[in-house]
């Protein structure tokens, strides 16, 4: 352990650790008195209230990540005063509804784009075949043109 000399204060390791430890805690007890996480004044998760239920600032939730992470999941779980909480099942039922949505989405859009391609290729065929036979017609034209000027007589079928 890391203590101060000047004010024989513990570590912020040792801190944290007390502070994780509080707010489990804290936690457990909700759940256990079938309570839940306090609201604000405007409907906001009260951090100032758990921080003081759990003894730390209400900043370790902005300066510790894990933590803040934690209480999204743990409200998530249990719910607020105003909100009750998903259970497992229910988050994993909308879950698989966006997903099935989703993939009913792509499927559709699947189908359009392979509808465009073929119409796309279906054009770039014909304009290959308009292309050929235009060729063509240039070279029958120049050779007629060709047999004109060195025989002087005109030549059609």
């Amino acid at each position: 352990m890391n203590i101060s000399s000047e004010n024989n204060s513990i570590s912020k390791v040792e801190k944290g650790r007390i502070n994780k430890q509080n707010y489990v805690d804290y936690v457990a007890a909700l759940e256990r008195d079938g309570k839940r996480f306090p609201l604000n004044q405007f409907g906001d998760i009260n951090l100032s209230a758990i921080a003081d239920a759990c003894g730390f600032n209400r900043q370790v939730f902005a300066t510790n990540k894990g933590m803040a992470e934690q209480l999204k999941a743990d409200v998530k779980r249990i719910g607020t005063i105003l909100v009750a909480g998903e259970s497992q099942d229910s988050a994993l039922a909308k879950k698989a509804k966006a997903s099935t949505l989703e993939a009913n989405k792509l499927v559709k859009d699947l189908g359009i784009a392979e509808a465009k391609i073929k119409a796309l290729e279906e054009q770039v065929m014909k304009l290959e075949l308009e292309n050929k036979q235009l060729k063509n017609g240039k070279e029958e034209s120049d050779a007629n043109l060709e047999h004109m000027l060195t025989t002087g007589r005109r030549f059609t079928l």
